[in-house]
């Protein structure tokens, strides 16, 4: 489960350890495939590095930060 995610990776829950270093994918809904990598492993948690910056993580935060973003919609 995806508990947080920005620019340079994402914070997953699992339920059992990653091993080996093969490359990973993250598929996230309307963005696609991003290739990652473990960056740190601890107690059913795990960090995963993107191995390229996410600009739709700034366009989201953007819109869902914006507190004029109410006026746009109406």
């Amino acid at each position: 489960m995806v508990v947080d995610v920005s620019t340079d990776g994402a914070n997953l829950l699992v339920e059992s350890p990653l091993t080996g270093d093969a490359p990973l994918w993250l598929i996230v809904e309307n963005v696609g495939p991003i290739a990652a990598a473990v960056a740190w492993q601890e107690q059913g948690r795990v960090g995963l590095c993107f191995l390229e910056e996410q600009e739709w993580v700034h366009q989201v935060c953007k819109q869902r930060f914006d507190p004029a973003a109410w006026l746009k919609s109406n």
